[in-house]
């Protein structure tokens, strides 16, 4: 019995749970929900003929709540087409671009102007790591500060100091960097640019 685990279970099993005890792999795998390389090129292919829900809110620049409303509202009754691969629910690709050029409230992000498109970018970045307000008028600057005034990363305002790049005055266990060392190094950095 070639590709076939045996599975001796001294305790007794209910018919309707297990027929029998000999399985083969593929079979394991169907019962366990495990997925071949096979199963994940079929599911490939499949949802290329579809969106997922969280994926339209992103191409329309959407919440996925707003989504599940227009898809559950009167007037898109039979309007989209839905299968399913691998447990996720998804709009055929045709229906929707029926849909959306059918109607006048939503633009897809690819739709939109290039400059509309980078504020949108830079939008969305700021949402993932909300910027620190840095008082331009402070004659001194945290590290956090530093970073955003600099528009780098935390960890490399700390490797900075550390390498006497940056001068910075140590307060009990806080760093200050005063105004003048960061327009100072900033001037370097565009003395550097234009050399």
């Amino acid at each position: 019995m070639e590709n076939t685990v045996v599975y001796e279970n001294p305790i007794p099993v209910e018919e309707p749970v297990l027929k029998t005890m000999c399985y083969s792999i593929s079979e394991i795998e169907l019962i366990l929900g495990i997925s071949t390389a096979e199963d994940r090129e079929r599911d490939k292919a499949q949802e290329e003929m579809g969106y997922t829900m969280p994926e339209i809110a992103k191409m329309l620049l959407i919440s996925r709540k707003e989504v599940y409303n227009l898809l559950a509202s009167p007037k898109c009754a039979g309007v989209f087409e839905y299968f399913t691969v691998a447990e996720k629910k998804r709009i055929t690709k045709e229906s929707f671009e029926t849909w959306y050029r059918g109607q006048c409230k939503y633009i897809k992000f690819e739709d939109r102007s290039p400059e509309e498109q980078e504020r949108i970018r830079m939008l969305q970045k700021q949402e993932k790591r909300p910027r620190l307000m840095v008082d331009p008028n402070k004659q001194a600057y945290d590290i956090k500060e530093t970073a955003v005034l600099l528009d780098v990363p935390v960890h490399e305002i700390r490797r900075m100091i550390s390498e006497e790049e940056l001068e910075a005055k140590k307060f009990g266990n806080r760093y200050l960097i005063l105004k003048s060392e960061i327009e100072w190094w900033l001037l370097q950095q565009k003395m550097d640019v234009e050399n």
